[in-house]
C-alpha cells in the first residue's frame, strides 16, 4: 500500500507540487507500518510497553532500510549535500508516524474488543 501510494505521488510530482508532501508520507508510513506491525503479531495492550516499543523500532528500522534502498537504486546519494541530514529527518518522521500509529492501534484494539 505505501509502495502504490509513493508511486502514484511520483506519478503526479506530489512530492514537487507540494514540498511538505513528503513529511506526510514519512508520517503516514510510519504509522501503516507500526499498525501493521502490532496487527500481524496480535498485540494488544495488554502485552505493555514493550510491545509498544517493538513497534517504533521495527519503524526506525525500515525507515533506515528504506534509505539505504534509495540510495541503492540511485534515487539518492549519500554525497549530495544536506543528504544525511534529510535522511536523519526522514527516519524521525516515520517514527513520530509509528508513535501515533502504535497509540491508535493498541487503544483501537482495545475499545474494539469491549464492544
Amino acid at each position: 500500500m505505501l509502495l502504490l501510494f509513493h508511486l502514484i505521488a511520483n506519478l503526479l510530482s506530489l512530492y514537487y507540487i507540494y514540498p511538505n508532501f513528503n513529511i506526510f508520507m514519512h508520517i503516514f508510513g510510519g504509522f501503516i507500518i507500526a499498525s501493521g506491525f502490532l496487527y500481524f503479531t496480535n498485540s494488544n495492550s495488554n502485552a505493555g510497553n514493550k510491545i509498544f516499543w517493538k513497534a517504533i523500532l521495527a519503524v526506525f528500522i525500515a525507515g533506515i532500510a528504506w534509505e539505504i534502498f534509495e540510495v541503492l537504486i540511485g534515487y539518492t546519494n549519500p554525497e549530495n549535500p544536506g543528504y544525511w541530514t534529510g535522511s536523519a529527518i526522514d527516519v524521525l518522521w516515520g517514527v513520530v508516524g509509528s508513535l501515533a500509529g502504535a497509540y491508535y492501534y493498541l487503544n483501537y484494539r482495545d475499545f474494539k474488543n469491549k464492544n
